[in-house]
């Protein structure tokens, strides 16, 4: 080609306005409406560069002085031919149109910008309009997650090979590997038709229609050259039929790999998993439509547990929750799944379980296999239920498996728990390990799966709902209809609910453990009556509650020459500050708002008491070990003649604040909270006051704090002055007995004492303050305060920013930064209203809790120089009122099961979150209900509701009741309870489950009584030892376990068994197609109601989920 040195003015203007149009060409952006066009254009970027340097295209500053062909010739760049980007080196599969893009294709690894530009239709027909050049043109479009446009360049490569059909099977006609290159966006359907008409035409020879071949991806690790080898030997014989629908034999020979056409026309190449080297295997049929390999028609396509790659599922474990694509990769997760599977062969044989004579015989442990101490002690409980494992020890349950039941686990259950019923009881191990049971059991309810704690009670119930399944006798559970009736006189549907029960449930569960019970709802609207005959398999018994709360309460009068005084005070727990005051007055005479009420733990003020609080709440201090005190004001303040008619203008004016805590929940402000000062003037302020002594035992003495703290009154004008004076008058009792001795320390008679201490009695506090501090005036109090050992005591500001010694800050009072607790001057300058004004707007606190800190407030301590201490401050020095014969708390501490009963079958009103649907009101409504028992089973299971919900601020949590409740051993009475009931109806005791702790945590173990060896042993996971019946009954008990008297230790099953009279018949709800429901769980839920009454262990006596509780 010439070079082009010299070009003419008409010349430069052409290419000018070639650039001009080219750059106005780019704006038009994919997708937008100026772009009409589905194609975009693929033009190398070195023909590019020659066209732009013909074109004399400017360059971008920043490269321009890189350029080092800013000064060659510009010479003409050719045709377009993008030999440079052109992969033309691969034979593969083409299609005959010319105009078919998958037809050119790019050598790999080009880079847009590097190697290749991608332009617009109006750019390509501009330049190859001028230029010519091969078109390499790609399908524009707009993905799924994107709102841009954006271009397929590359195209997916399918790696061919042909198989000649099977009348024709010779190795050597196999065809030789070749790609076809379609779009990644393509589906299967489309995939197809490419290789129908591509592969059938002229050139390559091959002949078959669009929908008769078969697609296989073979597997990586596949060995082709074998399979084919098999197929070829199992072809020259005669094949064996199918034997099924979904299965085609063929050869009998399996196709290394997976068949594509499973997941269907519709499934999109670049979801399929397709990896650039997998080889994909065209089989095509013989004329009458036969094939080759195995083939499966209705594989699942599911993720492999190994690979984890969404493959039709090939091989899938025992178990069933496990699926794999291929068997090896089930090998390779056997390592990992073994653990885990809950795969149980119920064929498995149990005869090597067999009684010997070293057979343990029930007294077998359990391991405790991670947070199950709560299954262990329920296992043991139903181990020992006599009746229930003689059913399993000899082999009854075998022919009542039912494994059609939906709802079971196909006999795995059943398999499972007489597996370990018959180590329990035959075999001569100190303990075994329930993994199986705890697996299969896990699988049908998800909250056992794990090892997180869980409750007893819903294990028991949750082990004995599984058994029932399994063994059900019912095969075809018919659809019943509940029957309900409005007169709560009305016991006729008794019978036949609980013939239409066992007509959908009939097992040795029901046989054994299931009562039934009469429920009644009654509509506090129109007094109307809703009642039903339900069955039950466990009865939750709630624990009767004393709603009132014993306080103990100590009165402390001001003056301390009077002693303390405690007792226990018992009021409601929602009753009111002001009506604990009241009782106050009733009990220690004194005036109703005459005295501060206090918590104090140990020897510290934990807090003062508010006006808006509940005497509940005081109590629950009391679990802490802090007590109520209420501290008498100073009479000469409480009666001044400054507070009349305070309190009475206080409360006209009293107006509940309101405020938004960092929440969002909406509270009573703290000024709200405060008790108005007593009904006391504005000018008085309280304050704490420590008495401390000095203990010098240690390397570095330290304060000894002698008595509890004293919260006291004094005025915001009183001088400091003043303020030591009220403080030694306070604590003058200390110190007259003292000065009588330090003054007559050689005086034996009685008599001298005497008049001296009369004579100390008739002075005045000032007369008496100046003979105690001789010689302390306001000149010298600071050089007293700090060199005399004399004084008895000295009067500090508490510093209430000295918490942390390693950041010390600032003494409010004094300014220092040492300050361990500043002396109070000794001043008639400062006012007590000026040192509390120093905290005012302060953030320290002066008690733990902040919600009634009053920042005015301050602290003073008083340090006694002297340790021998008087008996006067002794926080023991107590003169009780009454003895105190109950501990503090809110619960009945007297109970019997019998109340417990009373409590179940009493009327109750439910709350706002068990509203019931009135039928006649049309309306939701807080119904009252009542339970009665009309059946009593064989075994009866009574669960103690020892966990309550409870509110504490904004945390909801629950309580664990830990009452005794006594019950007996034998002769448990429950005549009184079974309505109708002829004659006695007596249980026996076998079995307790036990919870020790609280509702955070704790630990479960079990009594039994052993039928073999006649007596009370303990099951604490691994260990069994011989037990004292007179330790059974103890606040542990949670759930109890009682056989009836009548039935005998020889069972026999069939007089127990729960039939349906000849005569009666079942009221069958015939339903038609559309309305049959989906499964039995929507049967259940809809058409009857023994699901709720198999519980009443489940729903009905189920309050909280009772979690986190063991070990």
């Amino acid at each position: 080609m010439q070079a082009d040195r010299n070009l003419t003015p008409e010349q430069e203007a052409e290419l000018k306005k070639e650039i001009e149009q080219f750059r106005s060409l780019k704006k038009i952006r994919m997708g937008s409406s100026d772009d009409i066009s589905k194609m975009a254009y693929v033009v190398s970027k070195q023909w590019l560069k020659k066209w732009k340097h013909y074109t004399g295209t400017p360059k971008k500053r920043h490269f321009a002085y890189y350029d080092n062909e800013t000064n060659l010739e510009r010479k003409h760049p050719g045709p377009i031919t993008n030999k440079e980007i052109i992969d033309e080196t691969k034979d593969f599969y083409k299609s005959s149109d010319l105009e078919d893009i998958y037809n050119t294709i790019l050598k790999p690894e080009m880079r847009e910008h590097f190697e290749y530009r991608i332009i617009n239709e109006g750019q390509w027909n501009l330049l190859f309009g001028k230029y010519g050049g091969v078109a390499v043109k790609r399908e524009k479009f707009r993905d799924e997650y994107s709102s841009f446009m954006k271009v397929e360049v590359y195209f997916h490569r399918l790696n061919l090979i042909v198989l000649p059909d099977r009348d024709d099977f010779d190795l050597r006609k196999i065809s030789l590997e070749k790609s076809l290159f379609c779009s990644k966006r393509w589906n299967l359907g489309r995939v197809r038709e490419r290789i129908t008409n591509v592969l059938t035409d002229q050139r390559y020879g091959f002949k078959f229609e669009l929908e008769k071949f078969r697609l296989w991806k073979l597997e990586p690790s596949g060995n082709l050259q074998s399979a084919l080898n098999q197929a070829a030997e199992a072809l020259k014989k005669t094949p064996e039929p199918s034997n099924s629908d979904d299965v085609e034999i063929n050869s009998g020979v399996e196709f290394p790999g997976v068949p594509l056409d499973i997941y269907g026309k519709n499934a999109v190449i670049n979801k399929l998993e397709l990896a650039l080297n997998d080889r994909i295997i065209i089989e095509l049929p013989n004329q009458k439509g036969e094939y080759v390999f195995k083939y499966r028609k209705n594989l699942e396509i599911k993720k492999c547990e190994f690979c984890y790659n969404k493959r039709p599922i090939l091989v899938s474990c025992k178990c069933g929750d496990v699926h794999y694509c291929s068997q090896r990769c089930k090998v390779k997760d056997e390592v990992y799944h073994r653990d885990k599977c809950t795969a149980i062969d119920i064929d498995e044989e149990l005869s090597k379980y067999q009684k010997t004579a070293n057979s343990n015989m029930g007294l077998t442990g359990l391991q405790n296999l991670g947070n199950t101490c709560f299954m262990n002690s329920g296992l043991q409980c139903l181990s020992n239920t006599w009746q229930l494992s003689k059913y399993f020890l000899t082999d009854l349950y075998l022919p009542e498996i039912n494994t059609e039941n939906k709802l079971g686990m196909r006999g795995k259950m059943a398999h499972s728990f007489a597996k370990l019923i018959k180590a329990l009881w035959y075999d001569s191990e100190r303990s075994v390990a329930p993994w199986d049971l705890k697996k299969v059991l896990g699988k049908q309810y998800t909250t056992f799966c794990g090892f997180s704690q869980q409750d007893s009670q819903e294990l028991i119930s949750a082990v004995l709902d599984a058994l029932h399944e399994d063994l059900n006798r019912v095969k075809i559970k018919p659809y019943v209809e509940q029957k309900t009736t409005d007169d709560p006189n009305d016991d006729s549907a008794k019978d036949p609910s609980w013939y239409n029960f066992l007509a959908r449930n009939r097992s040795i569960i029901v046989d054994l453990f299931y009562g039934q019970y009469k429920s009644i709802l009654q509509c506090p609207l129109c007094y109307k009556y809703s009642i039903t005959f339900d069955p039950f398999s466990v009865v939750s018994l709630p624990v009767p509650q004393d709603t009132k709360t014993r306080l103990i309460v100590t009165y402390v009068p001001y003056s301390m020459k009077k002693k303390l005084i405690r007792t226990v005070m018992a009021m409601e727990r929602d009753a009111s500050v002001d009506e604990l005051r009241e009782q106050l007055v009733e009990t220690f005479g004194v005036k109703k708002y005459g005295s501060l009420l206090s918590i104090i733990a140990g020897r510290s003020l934990e807090r003062l008491v508010g006006r808006n609080e509940r005497v509940g709440t005081i109590g629950k201090y009391q679990e802490k070990n802090a007590h109520l005190f209420v501290q008498e004001i100073n009479p000469k303040y409480f009666d001044g003649a400054e507070n009349v008619g305070v309190r009475e203008k206080m409360e006209e004016e009293k107006k509940v604040k309101k405020a938004v805590n960092m929440y969002g929940e909406t509270i009573e402000s703290l000024v709200s909270r405060e008790d108005y000062n007593n009904g006391l003037a504005d000018d008085l302020i309280k304050f704490p006051l420590n008495i401390c002594g000095i203990d010098r035992s240690w390397s570095i003495p330290k304060r000894d704090v002698k008595t509890f703290t004293r919260v006291l009154y004094t005025k915001k004008s009183c001088t400091l002055k003043q303020l030591h004076l009220e403080i030694f008058a306070f604590l003058r009792p200390l110190f007259e007995e003292e000065l009588v001795h330090r003054e007559s320390p050689y005086e034996e008679s009685k008599e001298i004492p005497s008049k001296k201490q009369v004579e100390y009695s008739s002075m005045s506090d000032e007369a008496l303050f100046g003979k105690v501090f001789a010689g302390m005036n306001e000149e010298n109090w600071k050089k007293t305060v700090m060199t005399s050992k004399e004084l008895p005591y000295v009067l500090n500001f508490v510093n209430v920013r000295d918490y942390d010694s390693y950041s010390k800050k600032k003494c409010y009072y004094c300014n220092e930064y040492d300050c361990g607790n500043c002396p109070v001057p000794f001043t008639s300058e400062i006012t007590v209203g000026d040192m509390a004004g120093k905290l005012e707007g302060k953030k320290e606190s002066l008690y733990s809790d902040r919600l009634y800190h009053d920042p005015k407030c301050f602290k003073l301590e008083v340090i006694l120089n002297k340790n021998d201490d008087k008996a006067i401050i002794s926080k023991s020095n107590f003169e009780p009122v009454e003895a105190v014969k109950m501990k503090a708390g809110t619960a009945k501490t007297e109970l019997s099961i019998y109340d417990c009963l009373d409590s179940f079958v009493e009327w109750e009103t439910l709350d706002k979150d068990n509203l019931w649907y009135c039928p006649f009101c049309k309306d939701s409504v807080a119904a009252k209900k009542k339970f009665e028992f009309t059946r009593a089973p064989p075994v009866l299971v009574l669960h103690l509701k020892r966990f309550k919900t409870s509110s504490r601020g904004r945390f909801m949590g629950s309580d664990r009741l830990n009452n005794l409740i006594d019950f007996p051993l034998t002769d448990l009475d429950f005549t009184r309870y079974l309505k109708g009931a002829s004659s006695p109806v007596l249980y026996d005791l076998y079995a307790v489950s036990n919870h020790y702790g609280s509702t955070g945590f704790g630990h479960y173990t079990a009594f039994a009584w052993n039928q073999e060896r006649k007596g009370w042993y303990q099951f604490d996971d691994s260990r069994v030892s011989s037990e004292d019946a007179r330790k059974v009954c103890s606040t542990a008990a949670y759930v109890l376990f009682y056989k009836r008297k009548d039935i005998a230790e020889s069972v026999d099953f069939a007089g127990i068994r729960q039939e349906i009279p000849e005569g009666y018949k079942v009221p069958v709800v015939e339903l038609s197609k559309g309305n049959k429901p989906k499964g039995d769980n929507d049967v259940m839920n809809t058409m009857s109601s023994e699901r709720d009454g198999m519980a009443d262990g489940k729903v009905n006596n189920t309050t909280l989920n009772n979690k986190n509780r063991n070990n």
